[in-house]
């Protein structure tokens, strides 16, 4: 047996009979995790946000860092070194100038690519690397890196798929990883996925408890920052997941690492211009192993302060009165809206001529589609009355009872039904009863107030 065998060898034997003991644990994770800082820790290329110190690659090199923990008294890595900002073989990014602005480290350089005609170009690119201010309650890092693309870049996507973002984290031996590291982790991974296995579009990010290493890891991908995403390349709600990846390389070892992930491309051009690549990392010690709730418990406040960023309204913006007044307007364009089948009515489910992929059938239409709309429109009929959409609303209301079907006893989603159609009916009935039993749960709330109220003022209500 080699020297390099015999010692993996060992590694692994020790990694093995630690089993869940915190001591064996720390000592696995100092053999497995080394630190291999990136270069001296200077001042200028190291930026702390609560217990993290992000530490950027020099000046003269790829982009690169590597995040640490304060832990007991000492600085100890968090992730892998040389992790990239943008992952791919097309994002060399080399830096020619950094300088450090207060909680901000800003950065540019140039890179090269290849372009459509199979020649390489040179371009240039801009990145600045902050932590949020003291004020949030989590001590976030941004990252937001733009690529100033003179022409389109061809993207690799044979060997593996380009570009992505993935902050790599540590590295273990492959017994390990399959005997008991993989057992003592917590991964919450989006988006959310149904019984089948389809994606949604919910939440761009994801959270990773390694208890093995005593690191909880958040990122979070601002895809509204990302709006190159396309079916030319990678269409963000199909193909890109917020997720764990992991990765065996030559020497037997195993990589693990977060980000957004993706394991397929409809493209490989990315387009001219400006392209930014925006996400957040927050990391923080936590040596115990949560359930999968108390997880979600931890992550998602953590989470909040990054949407209440975006929350202040831009000066275009419109009032919520403005909004639902013109989408009833809108609602009353019958040749974009709506559809004629037997003498009924029902809605599309989406506008005319607005979907490349949708194309309503002429002779059908959904009654989620229908249900989505009245429910909100009764309500605000009962606010602002009007005779020509409460018509609106009584035509539509009158196609509801054609989608029960007696010999089935079930609801259908579609108001003309397939053939022999074999499908239960939870999903439309599931999604009708939800606003049901909260008006059922308002009444109740409404009632038992009043009833109080009866009682405290001998027969009248108190009106406020």
């Amino acid at each position: 047996m080699s020297v390099l065998n015999r010692r993996s060898f060992v590694k692994t034997i020790l990694a093995t009979a630690a089993g869940g003991s915190p001591a064996c644990a720390r000592f696995y994770g100092g053999i497995s995790s080394p630190t291999l800082a990136l270069g001296d820790s200077s001042p200028s290329t190291n930026l702390e946000s609560g217990a993290q110190q992000l530490r950027l690659s020099a000046v003269g090199t790829l982009l690169s860092f590597q995040n640490f923990l304060f832990v007991e008294g000492k600085w100890k890595p968090a992730t892998l070194p040389g992790v990239q900002l943008v992952a791919g073989a097309s994002f060399p990014l080399v830096t020619s100038h950094l300088a450090r602005e207060g909680q901000r480290i800003i950065c540019d350089g140039t890179a090269t690519a290849e372009g459509l005609d199979g020649k390489r170009f040179e371009y240039e690119w801009t990145a600045e690397i902050s932590a949020l201010a003291r004020s949030q309650s989590e001590p976030w890092f941004r990252f937001q890196t733009t690529l100033h693309l003179p022409t389109p870049i061809r993207l690799h996507q044979d060997g593996s798929i380009e570009p992505q973002i993935i902050t790599w984290l540590n590295s273990s031996s492959t017994l390990m990883e399959g005997q008991s590291g993989s057992w003592r982790r917590v991964a919450l991974a989006q988006p959310t996925r149904n019984s089948l296995g389809t994606y949604g579009n919910d939440l761009p990010a994801v959270y990773l408890l390694d208890q093995n290493a005593g690191i909880e890891t958040m990122m979070f991908f601002d895809v509204s920052d990302m709006a190159w995403m396309s079916i030319e390349n990678l269409p963000r709600f199909l193909v890109y997941r917020c997720s764990t990846i992991s990765q065996i390389e030559r020497d037997g070892t195993q990589r693990l690492g977060v980000g957004l992930i993706a394991h397929q491309a409809t493209g490989n051009l990315l387009p001219a211009g400006d392209v930014r690549f925006t996400s957040f990392l927050l990391q923080r010690p936590l040596d115990r192993l949560v359930t999968e709730q108390e997880a979600v418990e931890r992550w998602m406040p953590a989470l909040l302060p990054l949407f209440e960023e975006r929350l202040s309204w831009p000066g275009c913006a419109s009032t919520w009165r403005k909004f639902a007044a013109a989408t009833v307007e809108d609602l009353q364009e019958k040749s974009t809206t709506r559809v004629e089948v037997n003498g009924y009515a029902g809605l599309r489910a989406y506008v005319k001529d607005s979907s490349e992929i949708w194309q309503q059938p002429r002779d059908n239409f959904e009654l989620m589609t229908i249900a989505d709309v009245l429910w909100p429109s009764l309500l605000y009929l009962r606010l602002h009355p009007s005779p020509s959409y409460e018509t609106e609303c009584s035509e539509l209301l009158a196609a509801l009872p054609a989608f029960y079907h007696g010999d089935t006893k079930s609801i259908s989603n579609d108001f003309v039904r397939k053939p022999n159609e074999r499908a239960d009916s939870w999903y439309p009935f599931e999604n009708e009863s939800v606003p049901h039993m909260g008006r059922c749960r308002r009444h109740a709330r409404i009632f038992r107030s009043r009833r109080h109220a009866r009682t405290s003022s001998h027969g009248g209500y108190h009106r406020r």
